[in-house]
């Protein structure tokens, strides 16, 4: 070993410098890229990406909330600082003042509680950096602190006006609505059990088709109905996202039983809204309780739209529709539409997959759903969801806000017409899944295939 390497290897202290320089650029890189993809994603704009990187750096992220949560709240946190913040940061630098984010954040709102606007008043930013050092404020149990004094409170409580209001995930908010929308076509329009009941009548010969690519479909999507989310998997879905349905659920699953009252508070908020729009002789009339109802479902679907439900959503709403017209997969509702499905199950003079869907349920279960009402319920509802995935109260568009009212209307007129559907007379005991009587056919005929089983 040279004697240079060997000096090297026993500066210890230079080693170690030369690792934590290091990771130090590693960490920033990382919380660079970090940053970059939340705000890309929440579709939010970074005013200072230093500060919020200082912020990580020193606050850390906690695992319990999720990592996204924690940058975004770094990213508004930041965003929303006083102005007083840029004229600290400088007597912190100017003056060699070493302040933590804690002690920082004291500072700053103590300058707030001062009649008196921001500057580079150096002198002032001093002495409240001392008296928060010392332990000084309203604050009576800092008496037990060293030097310690108190000043009087006006009793003004936190507004939270200085810091940004709750976390919103657009994703899990549209997803919810996606969620509504297969509720709607899937379950009360019963398009999946009408695609059972069709790929059951060709299973046993009832229907024949001159189509090779419809046929390959149908087997295709006989095949993956087993790898698709169950029957009893997407009413859990239901019950824990929407509160909709009675099926029983696990001890440690929490049901969101706040929705169905925030829902109902938003739609009531939007009767009222344009009750008075309709009455009115003035040209505005005021939308904030329709714009805190809006928030308040945000904030719960956010919350509870999550986890594996995004995948599962998805799942369930490429049953009903492919989105991806290249993967050599029909939904339900591709097969019940297709010309030649159509061209034989269709009557009169509407021949379409609507038409397909009110023969096949009458025949099958005796029922015939109002299929117009229910599709406006999913179209309507999901444009609301749609609207209030994106709603940003500090820029809020007339336009946008107009079309949001017209289709919360037509959902709550669409309501009165639409009724379970399916659901009403197939499933009106909802503490187990629907028995499906094509898969005791399945079962009975073809003991050893459990394809059809749940």
């Amino acid at each position: 070993m040279s004697d240079e390497l060997g000096d090297r290897l026993r500066d210890t202290a230079g080693v170690s410098a030369y690792i934590l320089d290091n990771l130090r650029s590693i960490e920033d890189e990382f919380y660079l890229e970090l940053v970059d993809r939340v705000a890309t994603r929440a579709g939010v704009t970074v005013k200072d990406t230093d500060l919020v990187l200082r912020r990580l750096r020193e606050q850390g992220l906690d695992l319990s909330t999720g990592v996204e949560r924690s940058v975004l709240q770094a990213i508004t946190s930041s965003n929303a600082e006083s102005p007083w913040a840029v004229f600290v940061d400088r007597f912190s630098a100017n003056r060699s003042v070493v302040l933590s984010f804690a002690r920082r954040e004291r500072v700053i709102a103590a300058l707030d509680r001062l009649s008196v606007t921001a500057s580079n008043n150096y002198t002032l930013i001093a002495q409240v950096v001392d008296d928060v050092t010392r332990g000084s404020g309203t604050d009576p149990a800092q008496l037990t602190r060293p030097l310690g004094r108190t000043s009087p409170w006006d009793f003004q409580v936190d507004l939270f006006d200085s810091t940004a209001g709750q976390i919103v995930l657009p994703g899990n908010v549209r997803a919810a609505g996606a969620l509504m929308w297969c509720w709607d076509i899937g379950e009360r329009l019963g398009v999946y059990k009408l695609a059972d009941a069709l790929v059951y009548r060709w299973w046993i010969g009832l229907l024949d088709f001159g189509d090779g690519d419809l046929t390959s479909e149908l087997y295709r999507y006989y095949k993956l109905r087993e790898d698709r989310p169950a029957e009893e998997e997407r009413f859990l879905l239901y019950r824990r996202v929407l509160d909709l349905g009675q099926t029983q659920v696990g001890e440690r699953v929490v049901v969101n039983e706040e929705f169905p009252r925030l829902w109902r508070a938003l739609m009531e908020e939007v009767a009222t809204y344009i009750d008075r729009s309709e009455t009115s002789y003035r040209d505005r009339v005021n939308a904030q309780g329709v714009v805190q109802a809006i928030e308040e479902v945000q904030y719960n679907l956010t919350e509870r739209m999550a986890g594996m439900a995004l995948t599962t959503v998805t799942e369930m709403y490429n049953q009903l529709r492919q989105t991806d017209a290249a993967s050599g997969a029909l939904g339900a509702l591709d097969i019940l539409g297709h010309p030649e499905v159509v061209g034989q199950l269709a009557s009169g003079r509407r021949r379409d997959q609507w038409s397909v869907i009110e023969r096949l349920s009458k025949e099958e279960f005796g029922v015939s759903p109002n299929v117009n009402a229910l599709r406006t319920s999913a179209v309507e509802g999901f444009k609301v969801v749609d609207y209030i995935a994106d709603f940003r109260r500090s820029t809020l568009d007339e336009d946008a806000f107009a079309e949001f009212i017209s289709s919360a209307k037509a959902w709550i007129l669409a309501q009165d017409l639409a009724g379970d559907g399916i659901l009403g007379d197939v499933a009106s005991d909802r503490d187990a899944p629907v028995d499906d009587e094509f898969d005791d056919e399945f079962d009975e005929d073809d003991a050893d295939d459990d394809t059809w089983s749940e």
